[in-house]
């Protein structure tokens, strides 16, 4: 159906570390994404993130093919590191891929994942029944993997159609599971207090329900309104927090939908800059200042930047 909304996945890192375990969860899926865009803040050390989806890609595309699904096209996008994360325009970045690549439509979505996390084989075409339904924000979530579970996730089985889906589905464990429901009832509460005007009298932060910038999904249109990721937040830490601020002013044209329990991505383990402290993150003052909806430094309007290179990766 032509109105039918597409699903782009972008996929922003600076890494290889887990991106090989990302990208094989796509050949898992059972409704592949419409389009994959890779966008990466630098090019890896020599180059070697070009080289692992150089290598890597014709063998996802040759599994979703062995499983009898149509590989979606993958697109690279790249420019210099610039001295600091620049995560917010890296992701941009990807959006200004994607637009000129594939001519998103008002109604599609944007299915963002780090490159450290991998998809549960159900999770695109959960999203893309969302969208359907006339979605513009779907707020998941993810299992944080132990290194334990890290250690037992392996690109090669992944990449077999026989072996890649009971991995994924056998990695969180009972608690795990428990912790996401009960985070998805909590969600669940706060976007009924919003609609009954609870944020309107200040008994709702502006961003909560929050968006996580791992794992979530947002309408082309409501990215276009929203000016895409505020370039000014550099790191992570706020940038998801002031995302979801932005999009939850667009209510109540906005349609939010809460898919923590159901829509699964796992979170591969490593070591972490994060600082304990809340106030500690980089970002904690800019997200004190006043804000509007429309990003200053956005998908339009980016930061000063060397021009990025965006190619199309072969899949044979």
């Amino acid at each position: 159906m032509p109105d039918t909304p597409r699903v782009h996945l972008l996929i922003p890192t600076h890494v290889t570390r887990h991106l090989g375990a990302c990208l094989a969860s796509i050949a898992l899926q059972t409704r592949p994404p419409d389009s994959v865009t890779l966008t990466t803040d630098g090019h890896g050390a020599d180059g070697s993130i070009a080289e692992l989806i150089a290598e890597l890609w014709p063998r996802v595309a040759s599994s979703a093919r062995d499983a009898g699904r149509e590989p979606p096209p993958l697109v690279h996008t790249a420019r210099d590191h610039q001295g600091e994360p620049r995560l917010n325009q890296v992701r941009n970045n990807g959006l200004r891929a994607i637009e000129a690549c594939f001519d998103p439509r008002p109604q599609d979505l944007v299915l963002v994942l780090d490159g450290d996390t991998l998809l549960a084989p159900e999770t695109v075409a959960q999203h893309a029944a969302h969208a359907e339904r006339g979605a513009e924000l779907v707020i998941p979530y993810r299992f944080e993997l132990d290194p334990a579970q890290t250690g037992r996730v392996r690109t090669d089985a992944l990449l077999d159609p026989r072996l890649g889906p009971a991995l994924v589905r056998s990695l969180a464990t009972r608690p795990q599971r428990v912790a996401l429901g009960r985070r998805h009832a909590r969600y669940v509460a706060q976007h009924a207090g919003r609609r009954f005007g609870l944020g309107d009298l200040g008994m709702l932060k502006p961003h909560k329900p929050k968006t996580i910038g791992g794992h979530h999904a947002v309408g082309v249109r409501a990215l276009r309104d929203v000016n895409g990721y505020d370039e000014r937040y550099q790191g992570s830490g706020f940038d998801d927090d002031d995302l979801s601020r932005r999009l939850h002013a667009l209510r109540p044209r906005l349609r939010l939908t809460v898919a923590v329990r159901g829509t699964h991505a796992y979170h591969l383990y490593h070591e972490t800059r994060r600082p304990h402290a809340i106030t500690a993150a980089p970002d904690y003052r800019l997200f004190q200042e006043p804000w509007s909806v429309t990003a200053a430094h956005g998908w339009r309007t980016p930061r000063p930047q060397p021009e990025p290179t965006v190619r199309w990766v072969p899949a044979s």
